[in-house]
């Protein structure tokens, strides 16, 4: 019942984007539209226009992503940088993310179960990570949280969210299983540690129960004090081969400098 009420409601986006968006516009709100989870399911999530057409440049599709945009049909994060305040001094108009409003909504265009996208298996999991990512940053937008993402060109470095919250820049890692490394974020704090990050996976609690409280409505997730969730990330271990190479360099005996002709000459 829930997916066919999802079903409708896309059904009913699309009639108003033929009732509301400008008539020229109205094939390209459609085809940005129905690339957006593709574009999700990318290791690289950056919106490419390519994508959507063969040969498409940004001038083609700018107003259709700017309607969907102040329709509040999806959310456009755009890339910073440099992870300083305020990050909207330090965005890259040209490189950005570009989500749905809804998760279930996305599942149901993508013709995905709901129990796929809960259940770890491997036939999902490129999708898994779209919509992990979509269902955190709907949950900080509805904070009223500004969010880019962080990346910078020629690096593999990656960071999924960062927050402007409370003057703080807050780098946020999202997890869509329990495994919990992450390069990135590891070395994007070591550059700069005066930020502290937030990493949102499925690694359960050790000590979580669910139970009522008395005199309060609802079941409540309870967690022990003592769980320690704030543990320092590791910093990398060196490179054997790299110290290898470095104590070679230092123990290599200096090659003489070779004699020019004018020096030869001179003496």
């Amino acid at each position: 019942e829930v997916r066919s009420i999802q079903t409708q409601i896309l059904l009913d986006y699309r009639r108003d984007f033929s009732k509301h968006a400008p008539g020229r516009e109205v094939p390209r709100v459609n085809m940005v539209w129905d690339s957006i989870p593709a574009q999700l399911a990318k290791e690289n999530k950056k919106f490419v226009y390519r994508a959507v057409r063969k040969s498409a440049r940004a001038a083609d599709f700018e107003l259709a992503i700017q309607w969907l945009i102040d329709a509040g049909l999806a959310y456009k994060v755009q890339r910073v940088n440099t992870p300083r305040l305020p990050l909207k001094f330090y965005e890259d108009p040209n490189a950005f993310k570009l989500f749905m409003l809804d998760v279930g909504l996305m599942g149901a265009m993508a013709e995905t179960s709901a129990e796929s996208m809960l259940v770890g298996d491997g036939i999902f999991s490129e999708y898994k990570g779209a919509f992990t990512e979509l269902y955190v940053l709907t949950q900080l937008k509805s904070r009223g949280m500004s969010l880019y993402y962080h990346a910078v060109d020629h690096s593999t470095i990656e960071i999924d969210l960062l927050a402007q919250w409370h003057d703080r820049v807050v780098p946020i890692e999202v997890k869509a299983a329990v495994n919990v490394k992450a390069k990135s974020l590891r070395t994007f704090i070591m550059r700069h540690p005066q930020l502290k990050a937030l990493r949102f996976s499925m690694l359960p609690y050790k000590t979580l129960a669910f139970s009522k409280i008395e005199g309060r409505h609802g079941t409540y997730a309870l967690i022990d004090k003592g769980e320690n969730r704030d543990r320092e990330i590791r910093k990398p271990r060196p490179s054997i081969r790299a110290q290898l190479k470095a104590d070679k360099a230092k123990t290599a005996p200096k090659k003489a400098a070779a004699k020019t002709k004018n020096h030869d000459m001179e003496v």
